[in-house]
């Protein structure tokens, strides 16, 4: 008798066996965000004159958070960093129940966040062609093929108007669903269904870990103020962290990765450890998600614009920053820390200049990688000695990418990638690449 993820992958591989034909890029969908992003820097160069903080410019979340068991089950959101060995999920929480069939194609998406439950089972968001209604997609066999699943009423961030809807989706390991951005919704379902969640100001970055959900947030898509929250995925009513102060940090946009950063990571003893990083002054790091430290900003501040953050080990931290943009990129620096975030040391090579900074994700203490908007991904497996732009992915530039172990990765294609729309795996650590591309509209 077959279960339901066997019915899944059936009804999959029956949907679509068919190869997928490269898609055009959408014309003029580059220079319409990056006039938004002008736009939007203008104004936060006024906010910045008001609060006396260094101009930089923000974005939705963008580092990735991995999760993987001792059977390899894993789990790969955008927004967090590597998260250590966890238990598998068990028979009733893994259990996924049909999708419904009147969701629609997949004809001309372009995924922008990815969140893994399993090696098989993971979800794509984002929108289709010139529409900035949201979509969501589905795999059951890692990535190979996708369906679409039903998605509530709201807009793309990524084309919706001056950055404001949704820009990223998670789930937790019992199937729980979080959508958020301007508005905040959650799923009980597996994504069958989502109610929207009252929240009053804008989320810049969700994670979770097992039951456990932390926050980032600020008063509105235009503030300066962030602050921590956290919930449980039977209760999501956020909460304001009381251990952390409020912190400062300019708004970002969907194109470039901004100043509001955290990873969680599943610790040995069952409880979460927790790493902030804001703007160019706070840095916060919690072993258990209760008792709460300050360590030490490494991010120089002059031309700061983004700040990333990830955990690749029980007391390795990773981060990234990202300094003044120019046409085609910008100045990186990284740093890591063997004590959780108290003393930093730069890496000896600097990552490349081109593209800016969207992803951070750690596989080891010694091998991360880095997605852009406009300059690909880059790979290190020295420990930041030497680092490599990845070419090798059907040509697609990736932006989103993410460990799900030391060997596997996952990543999407650039939104402005001149092949149009592609979601990408690697088994052997970024070597080589699998490419899925989706249909033209």
């Amino acid at each position: 008798m077959n279960t339901p993820r066997d019915d899944r992958r059936e009804q999959l591989e029956a949907l679509l066996r068919e190869p997928a034909p490269t898609l055009a890029p959408r014309d003029g969908m580059w220079e319409a965000i990056s006039r938004r992003a002008r736009r939007r820097r203008i104004a936060k160069a006024a906010l910045s004159v008001a609060a006396g903080v260094i101009v930089v410019a923000g974005a939705v979340p963008a580092v990735i958070a991995v999760r993987h068991s001792a059977d390899s089950d894993a789990r790969l959101t955008f927004g967090g960093g590597r998260h250590d060995p966890t238990r598998p999920p068990t028979a009733a929480t893994s259990s996924i129940p049909t999708p419904l069939p009147t969701a629609g194609t997949l004809n001309g998406f372009y995924p922008e966040s990815v969140s893994f439950v399993s090696q098989q089972q993971g979800f794509l968001y984002g929108s289709i062609g010139s529409s900035s209604d949201a979509v969501i997609a589905e795999t059951v066999d890692g990535g190979l093929h996708w369906i679409r699943r039903p998605a509530p009423p709201v807009e793309d961030a990524f084309v919706g108007s001056n950055g404001r809807g949704i820009g990223q989706i998670r789930f937790s390991t019992d199937g729980t669903g979080f959508l958020f951005g301007s508005s905040y919704w959650i799923s009980r379902d597996h994504g069958s269904t989502w109610t929207k969640q009252p929240f009053h100001g804008y989320i810049d970055a969700l994670e979770t870990r097992d039951h456990e959900v932390w926050a980032l947030a600020r008063p509105g898509l235009n503030s300066t103020k962030v602050s921590l929250y956290t919930a449980t995925t039977s209760d999501p009513t956020l909460r304001r962290v009381r251990g952390v102060p409020t912190m400062t940090a300019l708004p970002g946009i969907p194109s470039e990765a901004g100043e509001a950063s955290l990873a969680v990571s599943g610790e040995p003893n069952g409880v979460a450890r927790v790493v902030v990083i804001v703007g160019e002054r706070d840095f916060w790091i919690s072993p258990n998600g209760t008792k709460w430290v300050r360590g030490h900003n490494p991010c120089p501040v002059t031309g700061l614009r983004s700040t990333l953050v990830a955990i690749s080990g029980e007391r390795d931290v990773i981060a990234a920053c990202g300094y003044t943009a120019r046409q085609s990129g910008q100045s990186k620096r990284i740093f890591t820390s063997v004590n959780s975030g108290h003393k930093w040391k730069a890496t000896k090579a600097d990552p490349a200049r081109a593209g800016f900074l969207e992803t951070l994700t750690a596989g080891t203490a010694t091998s991360a990688m880095l997605g852009t908007s406009r300059g690909g991904a880059q790979l290190t497996a020295d420990g930041g000695k030497s680092w490599s732009t990845v070419t090798n992915a059907d040509g697609f530039k990736l932006s989103f990418v993410g460990y799900i172990d030391t060997a596997h990765i996952v990543a999407a294609a650039n939104r402005d990638s001149s092949k149009g729309a592609a979601f990408a795996t690697s088994t052997d650590g970024g070597d080589t690449w699998t490419v899925t591309r989706f249909p033209a509209e």
